[in-house]
């Protein structure tokens, strides 16, 4: 064999430089998505700590555990059950929910799951725990899911944030706007953030309540959030 052929058997094509900076582009991603899931992002519960937090951070190098979420009020009485009932009776065309009505009424139907005993435990197990829910200003909803993942037997705590909007049509549609697990953006939202929401729903999808609003919903015509109330309009 000749030294020129040897050598242009030798030489990397174009090709495989640019996939093996991809694939370096996608394993640092995701180490970094790791890493800064081990950092447990701040809990605000009004607007004006979070503003106060953003105002002392500002000039200085940004760090991981400046993320943050907000975490919404859970209102005392039992008024969510009056809420509830107007919302899948059907009779009224506009229900005015508050937050704390909100984080109420899912900590009442939507308790943590429990963990399968040991020998009945498979290597990846979710468990997602109480919703709550926060109203923001501009009109966007904030979700908070706490979440717990069982792998290979050991146990992984995370707080899974996301906020978004109402989007109009039939049945009124969540649009998420952003994503994060701990500290962690979720990269790629587009393409990842509909089956991991997907997943995480899936536990609460075999729950009688769950069920119950699901059916409600097709009738919804639209939703937004004024003034820190979730105003559903219905058809």
């Amino acid at each position: 064999m000749s030294s020129a052929k040897l050598k242009e058997t030798k030489e990397p094509t174009l090709t495989n430089a640019v996939m093996l900076g991809v694939l370096s582009a996608v394993i640092g991603a995701l180490f970094g998505f790791v890493f800064l899931t081990t950092f447990k992002a701040q809990a605000f519960t009004t607007i004006e700590d979070r503003a106060t937090a953003l105002e002392e951070q500002s000039g200085k190098p940004g760090m991981p555990s400046d993320a943050y979420f907000m975490e919404g009020p859970r209102a005392g009485s039992a008024g969510w059950e009056l809420q509830r009932q107007r919302l899948l009776s059907g009779a009224e065309e506009q229900i005015d929910l508050s937050v704390g009505e909100l984080n109420a009424w899912m900590a009442s139907s939507f308790r943590p799951s429990k963990k399968p005993k040991k020998e009945d435990q498979t290597n990846f197990m979710i468990f997602p725990g109480t919703p709550n829910f926060f109203a923001e200003e501009d009109g966007l909803l904030s979700v908070n899911l706490p979440t717990e993942l069982l792998i290979f037997g050991k146990s992984y705590k995370y707080m899974v944030s996301a906020r978004g909007y109402f989007a109009g049509g039939s049945p009124t549609n969540f649009i998420f706007d952003r994503l994060q697990v701990n500290s962690a953006p979720v990269p790629n939202q587009n393409l990842v953030v509909n089956q991991f929401i997907k997943t995480l729903l899936a536990a609460f999808s075999a729950t009688e309540e769950y069920q119950t609003i699901a059916d409600a919903w097709w009738n919804v015509q639209s939703v937004e959030v004024v003034g820190g109330l979730i105003r559903i309009q219905r058809g």
